[in-house]
């Protein structure tokens, strides 16, 4: 519809401001119009580099990462047979525990994701992560069988679905996952097994899984995102952090 500067502005963007503003679409253009010059103005003077302003634009674009990726993975179609399959994992768990500061727990599992990547079975896999000293967390290793794209397994057990989406990226038996965080604390995944599903219901299946593998397709792409974003940007934590948050907290 129109272009300012660099920054397009679309018809399907103009035809939203319409209609939650009731009024013409000539009108909505004239206002996007002078929004985006008036956003020029303020990236000339800086005002976008000001923390009151820098953080509402990072927040805004990080919501907007979700909603990008439901389309992508929206259209990338039914589930596959890859995706209909139930998991076999081996995995060490650093639980989350009172009284064991996150960055200590999470040394641990980055110590322990080490020393696996040498591993060839899963039986190596949990015999090494065993001996990796943890002194002071709990860690739990284990085998667990049967895990399906909605989050279940066939026991009946219900997994964490970032747990889930990170045994589902693993696309061969043999294959680790990087340190992986959930509510119950940071894990390293191994995958034991793909086993496919059952040829009389796959189609069943298909049909049912459907919206859990849109979600778990998000949850699998948001995860190598935030990955690869942590592994090349520097994160610094103030040593003070725990007290300045619970200040805040407790701020009337």
């Amino acid at each position: 519809m129109a272009n300012v500067g660099t920054l397009p502005i679309s018809a399907s963007l103009v035809a939203d401001v319409a209609r939650a503003s009731r009024v013409s679409a000539r009108v909505a253009v004239d206002r996007l119009i002078d929004d985006a010059l008036a956003a020029q103005g303020a990236r000339a003077r800086g005002m976008d580099r000001a923390d009151s302003i820098a953080w509402p634009i990072a927040a805004t674009i990080a919501r907007r990462v979700p909603a990008r990726l439901t389309e992508q993975a929206e259209s990338a179609g039914p589930p596959t047979d890859d995706e209909l399959a139930t998991l076999t994992v081996a995995h060490a768990l650093v639980m989350r525990t009172p009284g064991v500061p996150e960055e200590r727990a999470r040394e641990v599992a980055d110590a322990i994701r080490q020393a696996v990547s040498s591993a060839r079975t899963a039986d190596e896999f949990e015999a090494i992560a065993n001996a990796v000293p943890h002194t002071g967390t709990q860690l739990v290793v284990e085998r667990l069988r049967g895990i399906g794209a909605e989050g279940r397994a066939t026991n009946g057990a219900e997994y964490d679905p970032t747990f889930v989406a990170a045994a589902f990226a693993l696309r061969q038996p043999g294959q680790m996952s990087w340190v992986v965080q959930t509510a119950f604390g940071w894990h390293t995944l191994y995958l034991v097994e793909r086993t496919p599903a059952d040829h009389e219901s796959i189609e069943e299946r298909r049909l049912n899984l459907a919206p859990a593998v849109v979600q778990m397709r998000v949850r699998m792409r948001t995860g190598a995102i935030l990955h690869a974003r942590r592994e090349g940007s520097s994160i610094d934590v103030s040593e003070a952090a725990d007290a300045l948050m619970a200040g805040a907290t407790n701020a009337p």
